[in-house]
């Protein structure tokens, strides 16, 4: 049996995580992704849900309270409203 990955939409996060999500691609300073990550407290709900709905992915920390939280490429699509190529994302 095939797996089907169910298809992202933005009618799945809050303003406040489309907000974050925006940030850590650095679109509230430039208008085209130029960075992927949001430094935080590791038990970030917005966060942590973002992750769960496979808009995002968690890194370790300096610390075990900390992490580094990143946009997932098709997040980082669903963000940008733009075209946006697999290796202009792994730039970032």
């Amino acid at each position: 049996m095939q797996m089907v990955a169910a298809a992202l939409s933005l009618d799945q996060v809050t303003s406040s995580q489309f907000a974050k999500m925006r940030h850590a691609l650095g679109m509230d300073y430039k208008s085209k992704p130029w960075r992927n990550y949001y430094y935080c407290n590791a038990n970030n709900a917005e966060w942590n849900d973002l992750v769960s709905k496979g808009f995002a992915t968690k890194g370790e920390g300096h610390t075990e309270e900390k992490a580094y939280f990143s946009v997932t490429f098709e997040g980082a699509k669903l963000v940008y409203r733009k075209r946006m190529s697999k290796k202009y994302f792994d730039g970032l």
